[in-house]
């Protein structure tokens, strides 16, 4: 966890602490939350593992179930969320809860539908076309993959060129970090190439990663009749 993520987290942790979060609920809770999740599976214990913002477990998404409708929340679909905006006092005014899936993961069909399914939570799954079709890359997970293989991260940006001792985990994150950054700074042909060509050296195939974590077409029509 980098620093910025660390105030953040100390930030909610005294807002819960002090009761501050209960005195101003009447004026920040709103009518309802979008709840956004990307990855749900196991945690692997991993010590370099810079995306780990982008998942959660299983047991974590149930507990989310459990704590949204325990606080009063009802969950409803994406469609039925409109309905609610447009009609407020429809539900008497009971908040509500929208719970979505990005990017179409093979994950949520194994691990998050399971789970879904066994509280009857609607859930809305947004798909990245070039994902399921397999013309788009994981670029942010192969330079993960990359780091782990190398002890040293020499690369060419349009910030410059960066040269940085990887070894431990403290190292590959600080290294991962900075070059994320510049690479983002630059055009998005230019960080693809740049990933590309990291990941290529380890002997990664980025198709093949695409393939073994997203669903494809035939998969995300396999998920569509579950109660969305």
């Amino acid at each position: 966890m980098d620093a910025r993520h660390k105030m953040i987290a100390a930030g909610l942790s005294g807002l819960a602490l002090s009761g501050a979060a209960r005195v101003f609920q009447p004026l920040t809770s709103g009518r309802g939350a979008l709840l956004m999740f990307h990855h749900v599976r196991p945690w692997r214990g991993d010590a370099f593992a810079p995306n780990r913002i982008l998942e959660i477990t299983p047991e974590f998404l149930e507990t989310v179930i459990l704590e949204t409708r325990k606080a009063g929340f009802e969950i409803i679909s994406l469609d039925d969320c409109a309905q609610r905006l447009r009609e407020p006092a429809a539900a008497g005014g009971r908040p509500f809860a929208v719970f979505t899936f990005d990017d179409g993961y093979r994950d949520n069909a194994e691990f998050a539908l399971p789970v879904l399914e066994r509280h009857d939570v609607p859930f809305t799954l947004y798909a990245t076309t070039g994902f399921a079709d397999r013309t788009a890359r994981l670029w942010w997970r192969e330079l993960e993959l990359a780091l782990r293989h190398v002890t040293r991260l020499r690369c060419s940006t349009s910030q410059g060129d960066l040269d940085l001792p990887a070894v431990t985990p403290q190292e590959k994150q600080a290294a991962f970090r900075a070059l994320y950054w510049a690479l983002r700074a630059g055009s998005e042909a230019a960080l693809l190439e740049s990933v590309g060509k990291l990941f290529g050296e380890i002997g990664g195939d980025s198709a093949a990663l695409v393939e073994r974590l997203c669903l494809d077409w035939e998969g995300l029509a396999a998920i569509s009749p579950h109660r969305l």
